[in-house]
């Protein structure tokens, strides 16, 4: 349980997006001189923001999976070539 903590929040609702229905962003405490437009402006870029990010790791981590197992690959077929001759 959490008591005396008092925080302001941002709730964004989702008209385009089939499968989100809202995001719910909390204020720091260094923003409290922002209004709401701004704050809900912020908090949409910082939201989209993250999903790009998501996506371009997303690639990466696939991208460096593969080449481990290709560097795998490569180095058990170079051992039994060794071995064979």
């Amino acid at each position: 349980m959490v008591r005396g903590v008092s925080k302001r929040v941002v709730e964004i609702v989702g008209q385009k997006e089939d499968c989100f229905e809202r995001a719910i962003v909390i204020v720091r405490g260094e923003a409290d001189g922002l209004g709401a437009a701004q704050l809900r402006q912020r908090a949409t870029g910082a939201l989209s923001g993250l999903v790009s990010y998501r996506r371009t790791a997303l690639w990466r981590d696939w991208l460096l999976v593969g080449l481990r197992y290709l560097g795998t690959f490569l180095a058990g077929a170079g051992a039994c070539y060794w071995l064979i001759h």
